[in-house]
């Protein structure tokens, strides 16, 4: 077999595609999982509707409950991986610094397990660091599956930290951003590109799975887009980057407009002045709640 040579983009970023995917309904599982734990811990019932915990009928014994999740964690972390141990995003960074971005497949199972079982039985943690290692640890073992050299892999396990963040909290300019400053350590469009695929899979996913409640009134004016869905929309602002492959020269802000649905109206004054004038346009549809179909 030839040893690799280069950088492969345009299969990696196919593969960031799948890993955006991936990523998108490892957090809806997520999602779901906080709420069975919650229910289960603090209800005794088995289901996945989210309710607060401080509703429970359990009076003093309640403080029982965090120790109960925290010991069971505690096991998980002993006999299952240690790590599953730490906050999530240091575990992340040091696979990519020390492991040549390699993590183990049983991290990517135990540690959204874990993290449900903290946050669900009422532990005082976050999703947000859970999320970035599992789905960076699924960008990894795709990695490792497909043969891929390090940097490669590197750019998979931020595509899938980023994805996971994104999907988890609905914001995929934060999910690049934060794969590129804590993973990546580099700017570059080789990186960049996988990263606003996956980004935008991994959110357009969680937005088909979750639904549009929680998105802002922009993306719901893009599912409501007269005879097409918002699946069509995203999955084409996905792959809106790979015209970039034939292009020597990384032209940011074209790159940016990629996913110009999640941008607010503060974030498009930042690209160009010219685009002034649609910001504008923008602020008055989400003043009115109107579309601009109704403009032009």
């Amino acid at each position: 077999m030839r040893p690799i040579t280069g950088f492969r983009l345009g299969f990696i970023s196919l593969l960031a595609a799948a890993v955006g995917v991936i990523a998108g309904v490892v957090a809806f599982l997520l999602y779901n999982l906080i709420g069975l734990f919650t229910n289960l811990a603090f209800y005794h019932v088995w289901s996945f509707h989210f309710r607060s915990p401080a509703e429970n009928q359990l009076g003093p014994w309640v403080i029982v409950i965090p120790v109960v999740g925290g010991i069971i964690v505690g096991f998980m972390g002993k006999y299952g991986s240690p790590k599953i141990k730490g906050h999530g995003i240091p575990e992340a960074m040091e696979a990519v610094l020390t492991s040549k971005s390699r993590i183990e497949a049983k991290v990517a199972i135990l540690k959204p397990i874990s993290a449900a079982i903290a946050i669900g039985t009422g532990g005082p943690f976050g999703a947000e660091g859970p999320i970035i290692q599992t789905g960076g640890a699924f960008g990894s073992v795709i990695g490792q599956i497909f043969s891929t050299t390090a940097s490669e892999r590197k750019v998979l396990l931020a595509c899938g930290a980023g994805a996971g963040m994104a999907a988890t909290f609905n914001t995929p300019i934060a999910g690049v951003i934060l794969a590129i400053e804590l993973l990546l350590f580099e700017f570059r469009s080789r990186s960049f590109i996988p990263l606003v695929i996956a980004t935008t899979l991994a959110t357009s996913v969680r937005q088909m799975l979750l639904g549009m409640a929680r998105c802002s009134k922009f993306c719901r004016w893009i599912s409501e887009f007269p005879g097409r869905s918002h699946t069509i929309w995203f999955s084409a602002l996905s792959v809106a980057p790979l015209p970039l492959l034939l292009q020597r020269r990384f032209i940011l802000w074209k790159t940016i407009l990629t996913v110009f649905p999640f941008l607010n109206c503060g974030t498009l004054r930042l690209v160009r002045w010219r685009w002034e004038l649609l910001d504008f346009l923008f602020r008055a549809c989400l003043a009115s709640d109107t579309t601009l179909l109704e403009i032009f």
